[in-house]
């Protein structure tokens, strides 16, 4: 199945950075290996009011079966910030694991 015609502006993590290139900053991608980083990156990105990629390394979604990244999202869903942070597969290089992730987890990259 091919992307929607428009996919670049409606994939947040896209946005995210397109948003950052044309203001000259930077954005922290940061890897996730349990709740508390979760939390503790979503709480940063809040009170320094900046966009944050959260990156899980593809043991993320097989160890806990689809868990801390269903968790990540719930949580940047519940922040202010939502539309600024990225929930990112990192490193994936398996092709069943990422059209897994692709159709059945929420990552926006």
């Amino acid at each position: 199945m091919a992307p929607p015609s428009n996919w670049k502006l409606s994939n947040k993590s896209n946005r995210v950075l397109t948003a950052a290139d044309k203001g000259r900053y930077g954005v922290i991608a940061a890897i996730a290996y349990n709740i508390e980083h979760i939390i503790g990156f979503i709480q940063a990105a809040e009170v320094a009011k900046s966009p944050i990629i959260i990156q899980f390394f593809p043991w993320a979604v097989t160890y806990s079966s689809g868990l801390l990244i269903r968790t990540a999202a719930d949580a940047i869903a519940r922040s202010p910030l939502r539309h600024h942070i990225v929930l990112h597969m990192d490193h994936a290089q398996d092709y069943g694991l990422i059209k897994e992730c692709a159709d059945q987890l929420p990552f926006d990259s």
